[in-house]
């Protein structure tokens, strides 16, 4: 779309999609819509950040928000959880989430 509106040149395009490729992304099945929402409703939560939580606990990895509420649903179910950081003088921080997959 950014092509066909030439907000990027189709160079810039094809180079987006072979970093994109290069990310190993996997495609999951879809959340349970019953559970989103479950976890939206109980916990103050956006259906976006409830479907966040959602895919964390499923995959078993940690979470990275800034969001309040969803850093006190993922602490209240176990979920690891990850301070987003504000300078570089604590990226030590996140060691564990250059070992294993994280949510962010």
């Amino acid at each position: 779309m950014g092509v066909k509106r030439q907000r990027i040149t189709k160079e810039s395009g094809q180079k987006l999609l072979v970093f994109l490729n290069a990310l190993n992304v996997q495609l999951l099945n879809p959340p349970s819509c019953d559970v989103v929402y479950g976890l939206a409703d109980s916990n103050g939560l956006t259906i976006y950040d409830a479907a966040y939580l959602d895919l964390a606990i499923g995959e078993n990895v940690p979470v990275a928000s800034l969001d309040k509420a969803l850093r006190n649903a993922a602490i209240q179910r176990g979920v690891a959880f990850f301070e987003v950081l504000r300078d570089a003088a604590q990226e030590a921080a996140w060691g564990p989430c250059k070992q294993k997959s994280c949510v962010i």
